[in-house]
């Protein structure tokens, strides 16, 4: 198990701060305030392809008697090909 690296720093005038050399410049990094002395910096990586869909929960659908047909030709077109379970 890696230990925690401890860094101390100033601040510069334009209240800028030394990252360490494994975070390369132009990283984008995030600072999140814990309380009023206590910051915690992390670096921000890249995605790695996970997408989170949001979808609305539909308590009540109306009637579309031209949706009913499509979604009955998608049915049928689902169903050609399939056997019968074999219990």
């Amino acid at each position: 198990m890696k230990t925690a690296e401890l860094r101390a720093a100033t601040v510069d005038d334009r209240r800028r701060v030394s990252l360490p050399a494994e975070i390369p410049p132009g990283s984008a990094v995030t600072f999140q305030r814990i309380d009023a002395d206590t910051w915690v910096i992390k670096r921000q990586r890249r995605d790695h392809g996970y997408v989170f869909v949001m979808v609305a929960t539909v308590q009540n659908l109306r009637t579309d008697p031209e949706w009913e047909k499509i979604e009955g030709v998608f049915a049928r077109a689902a169903m050609q090909g399939l056997t019968e379970p074999k219990e």
